[in-house]
């Protein structure tokens, strides 16, 4: 009985812990795995897992050090002095100055950016994989300007190194300045957490088949909760890099044989098709499965409502099918599960009402104490707005202080998209060309614009909800998203799926063309993604929301209905596509790339080439350092570990 105890016990922490690592937020996942582990008792996982801890920690000591020599070198090499003038040439001349820096941070995959601080001007200049000049102030990066600011000394241009803590996703390189690795150690550290979540999957499902029939049965919803997030998981994983180590990866925990843990790279369709299958089983079994004692309490995602995980792994199967219906080797699978769920409601019901949401709920106590509102500042390293975005969602466009357009860059309610209030600030400038001051106008990054005019915006622009801000327009800060303790984090929202029938109708992908179902199912999805974000608005505890009232019911369906008979889409596709693009925003921007890699919208995008930037939109991303120098079966996949090659999926 006490065995028994402690098995139950263990399977359903292991459950836990499963569910925080699959969702990717890398400090929860962190926190959970050291959670699990103080009550592991497995003597022999104990001690192999700290043999790879301490090969790992080895192995980023030996990387910081190989990034310190290299940006040692790079500062050596600088030829920019004209930065730590106190007149400092024109961004276009500083950016010829300091060419031989892209040399190293190319030869270097953990140097993202090198940052250079001209204490005279009070300015930062950061050049490589990300490209800006900033007021000290108003850099995204506030770790950066308050380690500068308490190290007023390194006005000496003295080179000096920096790191955190090796747990970190961050490492810190000082040159009167700051260099952080950005976004690419966050991808890399989600496959980290994916392969974190199937090793506490394999011990999962290791215990379960242990268990005898009448103990399966009582924690079958577990099983099953579990399989739905880490495919959600690993799928979206997938999207990223394509191949991966799936079918046999994992075993250790399981065998204990190092050697023979090392596992080969499946197909990506492969992968796909294993886990539509799966999910076609998994979703009907939510209705018999039983309700094991406190699974209300250990399932912090949808609070032990089976319907609700019904709901996530049809509507899961009907994103990773349309996924594949578009074009590829699954073409005709995909089209099948269209079909199949689309043409019985009954039998594959999906998350399409608000109240069918599938949230990661805000904790304040306990266990996870996490406020998923707090991570914007983690997840994006750029805060400013995008100028493409503004020109769709404002009929008169991104401001433009050279156009006779007196509307361009504002906001007219009733035919602009509400959403743009909650999710950028408005600025205030003085326009160049009239003398005059422009108000309320909307302001987004956009790298075709000169350099002369850039510096403009960048000097000049005031924000008129953050004070303290300079230049572009910004991701609002303190309002429905960021600093809103409200926000429970999104998983799959009824949009999406909307979305995706809109998307199915307008197509014929698995059911007949029918352009007014795609009409009725494109107007629910814009009007619900309105209401939606304006929920999160009403219920934020952040000090800039609730400033707009939200539109009603009737103004929402006239815009979405608008929307649609538009005449600035290339096709209906490019309308439905380009309003999910908008739907996703910044809080899902990574189903936004997966659509434009699948549909080649929205159209009119421009994606210029930038000294030091990935050339136009990458197709993948590339594996980890960590395979390259460790995973054997690297070699397989090598020639396709490119940016470029594409997904088997992708247009």
């Amino acid at each position: 009985m006490h065995n028994e105890i402690w098995r139950s016990k263990q399977f359903k922490q292991i459950f836990h812990t499963v569910l925080l690592v699959t969702f990717g937020l890398l400090t929860i996942a962190l926190l959970t795995m050291y959670l699990l582990m103080n009550h592991l008792t497995l003597s022999y996982l104990d001690s192999v897992m700290s043999r790879f801890v301490e090969t790992a920690y080895s192995s980023i000591e030996d990387q910081i050090l190989t990034s310190q020599k290299n940006a040692l070198q790079a500062s050596s090499s600088y030829d920019g002095i004209s930065l730590f003038s106190a007149n400092p040439s024109s961004l276009s001349d500083q950016l010829k100055s300091v060419r031989s820096i892209d040399y190293f941070v190319s030869q270097d995959s953990s140097i993202h950016s090198v940052l250079f601080y001209n204490h005279a001007t009070d300015k930062i200049y950061m050049f490589g994989k990300e490209v800006c000049t900033s007021d000290l102030d108003a850099f995204y990066d506030q770790q950066a300007v308050e380690y500068i600011r308490q190290k007023e000394s390194l006005a000496d241009n003295t080179p000096r190194i920096i790191h955190d803590s090796p747990y970190t996703t961050t490492s810190s390189m000082v040159l009167t300045s700051m260099y952080s690795p950005g976004y690419a150690p966050a991808i890399d550290g989600q496959w980290d957490n994916l392969y974190s979540a199937l090793m506490q999957y394999r011990k999962m499902e290791s215990l379960y088949n242990e268990e005898n029939d009448t103990q399966k049965a009582q924690d079958e919803a577990f099983m099953l909760a579990a399989k739905v997030q880490l495919y959600d998981f690993f799928a979206a994983t997938v999207d990223i890099f394509g191949d991966m180590p799936f079918f046999k990866a994992c075993t250790l925990p399981l065998t204990n044989d190092v050697n023979g843990s090392y596992a080969p790279y499946d197909k990506a369709e492969d992968i796909y098709k294993t886990i539509l299958d799966e999910l076609k089983d998994i979703a009907p079994r939510f209705r018999s499965a039983a309700v094991p004692k406190n699974f209300s309490t250990q399932d912090f995602i949808n609070l032990g409502d089976m319907e609700k995980w019904e709901r996530y792994a049809n509507s899961l199967r009907l994103r990773l099918a349309m996924r594949v219906a578009t074009q590829g080797a699954l073409q005709a699978e995909g089209r099948s599960v269209i079909k199949e769920i689309l043409e019985n409601p009954a039998d594959y019901p999906l998350v399409e009402e608000q109240g069918n949401n599938i949230f990661i709920v805000n904790q304040k106590s306990g266990q996870l104490n996490f406020t998923a509102g707090h991570g914007l500042g983690d997840w994006i390293t750029n805060r400013l707005a995008s100028g493409p975005i503004i020109d769709r969602m404002l009929n008169h466009g991104n401001y433009d202080m050279t156009s006779n357009d007196p509307l361009s860059g504002v906001y007219v309610k009733g035919e602009d998209d509400p959403r743009i209030l909650l999710n950028y600030n408005p600025v205030s400038i003085t326009n160049r060309e009239t003398g005059q001051v422009d108000e309320h106008r909307y302001l987004g990054t956009d790298l075709t614009v000169a350099d002369e005019l850039t510096e403009y915006y960048s000097a000049q622009a005031q924000d008129e909800v953050n004070t303290a801000n300079k230049g572009f327009s910004q991701i609002t800060q303190r309002g429905f998203f960021w600093e809103n303790d409200k926000f429970d984090m999104l998983i799959m929202a009824s949009p999406e799926i909307h979305f995706l029938k809109a998307e199915a109708y307008e197509m014929g992908y698995g059911v007949a063309k029918n352009e007014a179902k795609a009409e009725e199912e494109f107007k629910k999805a814009v009007s619900q993604s309105i209401t939606l974000y304006y929920y999160y608005d009403s219920v934020s505890t952040g000090e800039n929301a609730r400033r707009y009232d939200a539109p009603t019911a009737e103004e929402t369906a006239s815009f979405a209905a608008a929307k649609w008979n538009s005449t600035k889409y290339t096709d209906k596709l490019d309308a439905i596509i380009t309003q999910k693009w908008l739907h996703f925003g910044f809080l899902a921007s990574r189903e936004a790339w997966s659509d434009i890699r699948r549909t080649g919208y929205p159209s009119g995008l421009a994606f210029p080439e930038v000294a030091g930037t990935i050339t136009n939109v990458p197709n993948r991303w590339r594996y980890p350092n960590t395979e390259v120098n460790y995973n054997p079966y690297y070699k397989e996949v090598s020639a396709e570990d490119t940016y470029y090659h594409k997904l088997f999926w992708a247009k």
